[in-house]
C-alpha cells in the first residue's frame, strides 16, 4: 500500500521512504522504486528474448533444420497380406537435448487420404494399407499391410513447423506384399 504523509511518500509493505518534492503534484507511481518486481520482470523478458533468438530450435543447443535427415527402419520389408510390421523412424541432426518426433505418417498409395490411427481402424478406403500411431513422439508406429498384393511407400515426415518457410523432411520405408 502506498500513502501520502507530508512530503513523503510510504510504501507500508516494505517500510521504505522516497522523497517527494514540497509541492509536487507527483503520482505515487512515479515515486516508486525503480527496482524490485518491476525490474526483475523486465530482466526475465529481456533474458527470453535473448534465449529465442541466440539459441533457435530447442533446449538451447540449437541446430539446422535443413542438415536434419530422417530415416526409416526397416529401409525395405516384404510382409504377407493382412499382417503387420513395426516401423522405426530416426531423426538426425537434432540438438542433443531436442526430443526428437514425427509429425505425419502417411502411406503414398493411399492418395492423401488420412489411414493412420491409434484407437480405431480407419473405414477407409486405405489401398495401401493403415498405420497405428501409439502416441508420444510417433517415432514407432505399426504398419498394418492390406489384404491386396503391391508395394506401397510409408513416409515418416518431421517438420521444424515454426520455421519460416516450414522445413520439412521425411523417410520412406518400401513395403512389398506378394
Amino acid at each position: 500500500m502506498i500513502e501520502l504523509t507530508g512530503s513523503y511518500v510510504r510504501q507500508s509493505s516494505r517500510r521504505e521512504r522516497f522523497r517527494v518534492p514540497q509541492n509536487s503534484t507527483a503520482s505515487t507511481r512515479s515515486a516508486r522504486p525503480r527496482h524490485g518486481r518491476d525490474s526483475g520482470r523486465s530482466l526475465f523478458f529481456v533474458t527470453l528474448v535473448l534465449l529465442l533468438i541466440v539459441t533457435p530450435g530447442c533446449g538451447g543447443g540449437g541446430f539446422k533444420a535443413n542438415n536434419v535427415t530422417v530415416t526409416v527402419a526397416p529401409a525395405a520389408v516384404t510382409v504377407p497380406a493382412g499382417t503387420q510390421v513395426t516401423l522405426q523412424a530416426t531423426v538426425h541432426g537434432l540438438c542433443s537435448t531436442c526430443n526428437p518426433s514425427i509429425n505425419v505418417w502417411s502411406i503414398t498409395e493411399n492418395n492423401g487420404v488420412n489411414c493412420s490411427w491409434m484407437n480405431t481402424p480407419p473405414t477407409g478406403p486405405c489401398p495401401g494399407g493403415t498405420i497405428q500411431e501409439t502416441g508420444g513422439n510417433f517415432l514407432t508406429v505399426t504398419y498394418h499391410a492390406p489384404s491386396a498384393s503391391g508395394t506401397f511407400h510409408v513416409i515418416a515426415e518431421w517438420c521444424d513447423c515454426f520455421a519460416n518457410p516450414i522445413i520439412s523432411k521425411d523417410g520412406t520405408s518400401v513395403i512389398t506384399v506378394p
